[in-house]
């Protein structure tokens, strides 16, 4: 899982990967540390990159992901996104490693 924490590598990631997905990740927050288990037990699993917003670290590149998306920020918050367009997102308990799977395998 690789952390994004600045702008720049925000957009090198939209502009390298065709799908992959985004974390935005509470690091103070029990729900958060469950979802990003469930994550990374997805990430194990697949071949599709994986990227986390620490947000207490990169608040600019969470907003950043808000505005980009057009989705309202939660945390925890993941995304599977291909070709540029929000094919799923999920919030809190909805993050699994199946809906994960479930998503990009359509």
């Amino acid at each position: 899982m690789e952390p994004i924490t600045r702008n720049d590598s925000l957009k090198e990631m939209w502009n390298n990967n065709k799908a992959f997905v985004l974390l935005k990740h509470s690091l103070t927050c029990p729900i958060s540390a469950s979802a990003k288990d469930e994550v990374t037990s997805f990430e194990d699993s697949s071949d599709i990159p994986v990227y986390i917003v620490p947000i207490q670290e990169a608040r600019d590149v969470s907003r950043e992901v808000e505005r980009q998306l057009d989705i309202k920020h939660e945390s925890p918050q993941a995304f599977f996104i291909k070709d540029g367009n929000v094919v799923w997102h999920g919030t809190h308990f909805d993050i699994t490693a199946k809906a994960l799977a479930d998503a990009t395998s359509e």
